[in-house]
This record gives structure tokens, sequence and C-alpha cells, in this order.
């Protein structure tokens, strides 16, 4: 395989077989919003950092909206704890604990809104 698509696969994230799965699709979507902010998460823009097609994203995901959905989800299994950890260092009542969180939360996606 020449360089440039070897490359351009690793980029890309693709498997060998070539093929992207679930997994993979959210992965990269959380590393363009934390990279470029929300306005930047397109289809087009994410199907063009991972080299393939938008037909290719729409074999995963039936809409936008259930895109989103489940990358909301991905988020909440993956960086939700380190709000978590920050919240367990304080000595709080349980609303103030609530309010905390939720400012937390806002304040991270203000960083990365555009």
């Amino acid at each position: 395989m020449p360089d440039a698509r070897r490359k351009k696969r690793a980029h890309s994230g693709l498997r060998k077989s070539g093929r992207l799965d679930k997994t993979q699709w959210l992965v990269s979507s959380m590393q363009i919003l934390d990279e470029y902010g929300v306005a930047e998460l397109t289809i087009e823009k994410l199907t063009a950092h991972l080299g393939v097609t938008q037909g290719s994203f729409y074999h995963h995901f039936q809409n936008h909206a259930q895109f989103l959905r489940e990358l909301f989800q991905k988020w909440l299994e993956d960086d939700s704890y380190a709000v978590g950890e920050a919240l367990a260092e304080l000595d709080l009542p349980p609303r103030e604990m609530l309010r905390e969180a939720l400012r937390q939360i806002n304040e991270y996606g203000r960083a990365h809104m555009d």
C-alpha cells in the first residue's frame, strides 16, 4: 500500500477492513467537538475528517438527531466522570452539589462553543 494511503487510513481511524464502527464515529465526533467546537460538527465535516462518504454515516445513524443523542450518551459515559470527580472533592449539600454540577457542565459547554 502506498505511504499516502496508509497515512490516510491511519488518520481516518479506519480498521483494516476499511470500515468504521459506530464507536469510531462517535470518538471522532468528540475529537472534532473538543478541537473545533459545536459549529464545526457537521455530517460533511465529520465524513471528510474520516475520509468516508455521507452514505457511510447513514449506515450507522438513521438521522442527525439519532447521531446527536448517541453522541451525548457517549459523552455521559466517557467524560461526565470528570465532573463527578471534581464534585466528589466538595462537601456540599445535595441541592448545592447539583447546582455546581450544572455550573461545571455549562462552563464546559461555553468553552467549546463557537
